[in-house]
C-alpha cells in the first residue's frame, strides 16, 4: 500500500510538471494532490467538480495512471494519512490559494540544490564520461523512477548508444542475460535495501565486467563492504531524499536530465 501511495504521488507530480495549468490533466492532478489524504473517502463527482471537469475525464485520467478507473485507484490507497514532509508543511502553513506559489518556491530551491550536488559529484561526472565512451547502457529501475529515465534513454538512442531499462522486479536470470553485453549498468536504489537484498545478483553482474553505478542516497554507503566495486552516487547531507517522496522523484528527473545533457 505504501508503494502505491508513492507511485501515485510521483505520477501526479509528473503530470503537473508536464502539462499546462489550464489543461484538464493538470487540474485533476492538482485536485488529487491537494486532497491526497482524503481520496479514499471522496466520490469521483467531487473530484470532477473541484477540477471543473466531467467524471468521465477523471476516469480516463486514472486509466492513464495505470488504474482501471477512479474506484480502482481509491481501492489501492490505504485509509491512512500520506505524509510528505515539505508538502505537508505547505498544507499546514499556507491557505489553499497559496499552495502552488509556496510549492513553486520550494521546487526552485530544491532544483538548484539537486543540480549543484549532481554537478559537483565526481562519480556522476565519471558516469557521464563512461556513457559517452560506451556503446551499451542498462538501467535497473523500480517503477517510481522509470518515467524519469525515458528522455535519457531516447537521447542515448539518438546518439547511437544502446540504452534500455529493466524493471527491478524482473527475474534475475532475465536481468543477467540482458546485461551481459552492457558496459554500464545503472542501478536505482534510493534506500540501498534492494542492493542488500539482491547481493547475489550484484555479484554476478560484477563478474560480467559491468561497470555498476548505484544511484540513491548516502544510506547505500552503509550497505557496501570494502571489496565492493559499486560506485554510489549520493546527495549532499543537507538534502534528504528519504524524508520526502517528492525530493526523491525530483532528484531522479534531474539526474537523468543531467546525463542527457552530458552525452
Amino acid at each position: 500500500m505504501k508503494n502505491i501511495s508513492r507511485y501515485l504521488w510521483n505520477e501526479l507530480m509528473y503530470f503537473m510538471q508536464n502539462n499546462t495549468k489550464n489543461s484538464a490533466e493538470y487540474a485533476i492532478a492538482l485536485e488529487l494532490v491537494n486532497r491526497f489524504e482524503e481520496i479514499s473517502q471522496m466520490k469521483i463527482e467531487e473530484i470532477a467538480h473541484n477540477a471543473n471537469v466531467t467524471p468521465s475525464t477523471v476516469s480516463k485520467f486514472c486509466k492513464k495512471l495505470g488504474f482501471e478507473g477512479y474506484n480502482d485507484l481509491k481501492a489501492c490507497l490505504p485509509d491512512i494519512p500520506f505524509n510528505d514532509s515539505k508538502i505537508a508543511h505547505i498544507r499546514e502553513s499556507y491557505p489553499r490559494e497559496q499552495y502552488m506559489d509556496a510549492f513553486l518556491i520550494y521546487d526552485s530551491q530544491l532544483t538548484t540544490l539537486i543540480l549543484n550536488n549532481i554537478g559537483k559529484n565526481l562519480n556522476a561526472q565519471k558516469l557521464s564520461q563512461d556513457i559517452i565512451e560506451t556503446k551499451s547502457v542498462c538501467i535497473i529501475s523500480p517503477d517510481y523512477a522509470s518515467s524519469a529515465a525515458v528522455i535519457f534513454i531516447k537521447t542515448c538512442n539518438c546518439e547511437g548508444i544502446d540504452c534500455f531499462k529493466i524493471a527491478r522486479k524482473s527475474d534475475h536470470d532475465f536481468i543477467i542475460k540482458l546485461t551481459k553485453s552492457c558496459n554500464v549498468v545503472i542501478v536505482i536504489s534510493t534506500t540501498g535495501e534492494w542492493i542488500e537484498e539482491n547481493r547475489d545478483l550484484i555479484d554476478v553482474l560484477k563478474h560480467q565486467d559491468n561497470q555498476i553505478y548505484v544511484v540513491g542516497s548516502s544510506t547505500i554507503l552503509h550497505t557496501q563492504d570494502e571489496s565492493d566495486t559499486l560506485i554510489p552516487i549520493v546527495l549532499g547531507e543537507e538534502l534528504t531524499v528519504l524524508d520526502s517522496h517528492y525530493n526523491s522523484s525530483r532528484f531522479y528527473t534531474l539526474f537523468f536530465a543531467y546525463l542527457s545533457l552530458s552525452i
